[in-house]
């Protein structure tokens, strides 16, 4: 999974994914704390995932970003600083 730009700035976050095999999948932002601050549901197309979420309003902080595929869960780090 490709997170971009990282860090960010707490605005917009692009998401790349390839190999999924649904056809939605759930994105959710969890805080260090293991806490969910955002979650999102997105339509996968061709087994790919090319999006952009909104951000804005997160702190500054580190972020995990989890996608949960039919496979499995893919977790990633994200920095925000404003």
């Amino acid at each position: 999974m490709a997170l971009y730009p990282n860090p960010n700035s707490g605005e917009q976050l692009f998401v790349n994914l390839a190999g999924i095999d649904r056809q939605q999948v759930a994105l959710d932002v969890m805080a260090s704390n293991g806490q969910r601050v955002r979650s999102f549901t997105l339509n996968v197309e061709n087994n790919t995932i090319n999006t952009v979420v909104d951000l804005q309003g997160l702190a500054s902080g580190v972020y995990l970003v989890q996608v949960q595929t039919g496979s499995g869960v893919i977790t990633e780090r994200l920095v925000v600083q404003h």
